[in-house]
């Protein structure tokens, strides 16, 4: 299928002596190298309104957000690629943490993940869809533990800031579980996705054991076995 891109873009696709099928299997920083920060954002501006996208890796299709978040991230891309800003600058813009901020750039985008090694493994956590309404569930509970916590920290007049972002971040991971299809979730070389969702799992299948409800405690438990 030919790719509907503006004439800048395919001219320096051409030039670059990349063809359509390259493109997407292309990581953003690759693409960024060959031609550079301002026609990449074009070029996966055009993608995203054919349902298309980038590599987040070398040759391995990145992951399309849904509704909202399309407009959400290509904002995140513009401030990073356009407008040079660093993750703490994009941050404050969007409202979104500096860790969150790089892992959404490497997870639709593969852009800024040069730090990686080349023979170091992507850590994703794969979702069936049949074990996604358990892990929501799972991590609306974690969700509601930190929204207590954040109220009771507010009540207690301490510093709120670090218990809002603990809300904060199941908020942001319960976004990738809202339909119930196969779902990847990128862990990252950061502790905090795999604790919240370990955590979450594991309470989760708390409850669920002693409603005697063994299947619930068994996605629990394999899911737990397929975290990276």
């Amino acid at each position: 299928m030919e790719l509907s891109l503006p004439d800048e873009v395919r001219a320096a696709l051409t030039d670059a002596g990349l063809s359509d099928d390259e493109v997407q299997g292309k990581t953003g920083d690759e693409l960024r190298e060959a031609i550079g920060d301002r026609l990449t954002y074009e070029l996966v501006v055009a993608l995203a309104g054919q349902r298309l996208t980038v590599g987040r890796s070398p040759g391995r299709r990145a992951k399309l957000p849904q509704g909202d978040l399309i407009e959400r991230n290509l904002d995140i891309l513009k401030l990073r690629l356009i407008d040079g800003m660093n993750f703490a600058q994009i941050g404050r813009e969007v409202g979104l943490t500096n860790s969150r901020v790089s892992e959404l750039l490497r997870i639709y985008y593969g852009v800024d993940a040069r730090e990686r090694k080349d023979n170091e493994p992507v850590r994703i956590l794969y979702v069936p869809a049949a074990a996604v309404p358990v892990l929501r569930e799972a991590l609306l509970g974690r969700l509601q533990g930190t929204a207590e916590d954040l109220v009771a920290t507010i009540q207690a007049g301490d510093d709120w800031y670090a218990a809002w972002h603990a809300t904060q971040d199941v908020a942001w991971l319960l976004l990738e579980v809202q339909k119930d299809e196969d779902t990847e979730i990128n862990i990252g070389k950061a502790a905090k996705p795999k604790s919240i969702i370990v955590r979450a799992l594991r309470d989760h299948a708390e409850v669920e054991r002693n409603l005697d409800h063994e299947d619930g405690v068994a996605v629990c438990d394999r899911l737990l076995a397929a975290m990276p």
